[in-house]
């Protein structure tokens, strides 16, 4: 999984930026062109490992800040719990951000053997530092253990190392089968990648895009040196993996989600359409271009049933789409819930004339149209960045205000004639927009109310050792996030770990970059809740 990896950021769309390891793995699969997830890191997390939509886990909302005490709910049953159940030897790498304030939500207590990694949704590539709240602390854990041992180490280089690692260690010493998430950080900003990677986009003369272009070609070497692991070891025959990015990319940040409509943390194609592929010698299909409906919840089925699991008790809003991705025949999705956040209310006045609250954030698709609610958030096109124009502009910068006007509240769009989302047809096609706002009502009277408790000063990393990590016991936690009775321990059935942390610490060093230590600002006495953090 690649972090606010835009949709015009790899090489298989466009893309001035070369990706060519990237290339090779969706040239030998199946490349998903209308592949829907959260417009945010957390949101589209919480889907990917639980399989079912944020309505359905309160987690609708907002992005899970350092300082909210609120993540994926325990008593959903993680992918990674399910793979234990099959035997499989489950291991995380890299960015969790699906909770953190108790203990019992770190990876290593939601189904994973091993952890290594941050917590938090960003940090520096180099010092493993979240700034946050006045403090410029370590987010960086072993296990649940907080450590500053990767200090210099850059992000993408380390958890590469450590993926190469654990598939030589499972290659040689073990018999149960793997399955492994390595969710890089990488390319969420702060922009920071070694100058060799940079140097090959010297002719981009946007100093934002130059340094994301290096940082994507990092991750895409990255990307080769595990698959050429798993060659090495004898498992790549029998493996299945999966490219995914978590949302939209930041634009203000050097990413490109050409052509598309708004961006990252907007319900607009830019946000949501995500960049993702399957590969596998198990396909009976290599090379093909899917324009089938494709939603991040569908993973969890999907490998499940791969695995031999089953999926069907746990009533899931993913659907297994392994059938279609592997033989391309059958569609079983005609609709994707892109999002409803009725806590998020437009200023318009309530409309008295439809079946659902337009004020409410929500955006829906069904075959070709998409409807949207509400306020979708950033709504004009950034151009593509390989146009002269651009290299001179800054991301962000509102280029162009053609088409539909955002002081509407409802937007329909046909996307199969209308990609760019340019021309609203509420007015043209009333009957398909209210058939979609009654869709939204239905999934609005089937919602969990979404968990927004306030933020507290309690995460204060300086009561943690200067760490970032668990801040409140199961006693404080709200009964939301509590494990029911029948729940309790479930995510260490299965097979026992059979590869420990400290077996895979050794030649997992990489470069080091040299920092002093972090300094102390005068402010640091005084712990300040950063809400303008929250969506990042």
């Amino acid at each position: 999984m690649a972090d606010d990896l835009g949709y015009n950021d790899v090489g298989y769309h466009g893309s001035e930026i070369h990706t060519p390891n990237i290339d090779q793995l969706a040239l030998e699969g199946v490349r998903l062109e209308n592949y829907y997830m959260s417009p945010q890191c957390g949101p589209s997390r919480t889907q990917f490992l639980s399989g079912k939509y944020n309505i359905h886990l309160g987690t609708q909302h907002s992005n899970f800040s350092p300082c909210r005490p609120s993540g994926l709910p325990l008593q959903h049953p993680t992918l990674a719990e399910e793979m234990k159940k099959l035997n499989y030897s489950t291991h995380m790498i890299g960015k969790w951000h699906l909770g953190h304030h108790t203990s019992d939500y770190l990876p290593t207590n939601r189904g994973f053997d091993t952890f290594r990694g941050s917590l938090l949704g960003s940090g520096d590539h180099y010092k493993h530092t979240k700034k946050y709240g006045g403090q410029d602390s370590v987010d960086f854990y072993d296990g649940t253990t907080p450590t500053n041992t990767a200090y210099g180490m850059y992000t993408t280089h380390m958890y590469t190392r450590r993926a190469e690692n654990i598939i030589k260690h499972v290659g040689a010493n073990q018999t149960d089968p793997l399955f492994m998430w390595l969710s890089y950080p990488a390319v969420h900003s702060p922009n920071q990648v070694p100058e060799i990677y940079e140097q090959p986009y010297s002719f981009i003369l946007d100093s934002k895009r130059r340094s994301l272009a290096g940082m994507v070609a990092a991750l895409d070497e990255g990307v080769g040196k595990v698959v050429q692991a798993l060659k090495d070891q004898g498992m790549y025959d029998n493996t299945v993996i999966i490219f995914t990015t978590d949302n939209g990319g930041q634009a203000s940040a050097g990413s490109s989600n050409f052509p598309f409509r708004g961006n990252k943390n907007t319900l607009f194609e830019a946000g949501v359409r995500g960049v993702g592929f399957i590969s596998s010698p198990l396909l009976n299909q290599k090379g093909v271009i899917n324009q089938q409906l494709f939603h991040i919840t569908d993973w969890m089925p999907t490998l499940l049933h791969l695995a031999g699991g089953d999926y069907f008790k746990l009533n899931l809003d993913g659907i297994n789409q392994w059938e279609p991705l592997k033989t391309g025949s059958g569609n079983p999705r005609k609709e994707v819930l892109i999002g409803l956040d009725e806590l998020e209310l437009s200023s318009h006045e309530r409309s008295q004339s439809t079946v659902f609250d337009t004020r409410i954030q929500a955006a829906i698709r069904r075959t070709d149209w998409k409807l949207l609610t509400g306020h979708p958030g950033y709504h004009l096109w950034v151009p593509n960045p390989q146009q002269d124009y651009q290299l001179y502009a800054s991301y962000g910068k509102e280029i162009t205000n053609r088409g539909s006007r955002l002081n509407e509240s409802l937007f329909l769009f046909n996307l199969r004639t209308d990609p760019y989302e340019t021309f609203n047809l509420v007015d043209i096609m009333p009957n398909v927009a209210n058939d979609l706002l009654k869709a939204l009502a239905k999934y609005k009277g089937g919602a969990v109310k979404a968990h927004n408790p306030p933020l507290t000063t309690k995460c204060n990393p300086r009561r943690n050792g200067g760490f970032w990590g668990p801040y409140m016991t199961a006693r404080d936690g709200s009964v939301f996030m509590q494990v029911p009775q029948s729940k309790a321990g479930s995510s260490r059935q299965g097979s026992q770990a059979n590869v420990q942390p400290n077996q895979l610490n050794n030649n997992e060093v990489t470069e080091k970059k040299k920092f002093g230590l972090p300094r102390r600002s005068n402010n640091d006495r005084i712990f300040r809740i950063d809400k303008d953090r929250e969506r990042d």
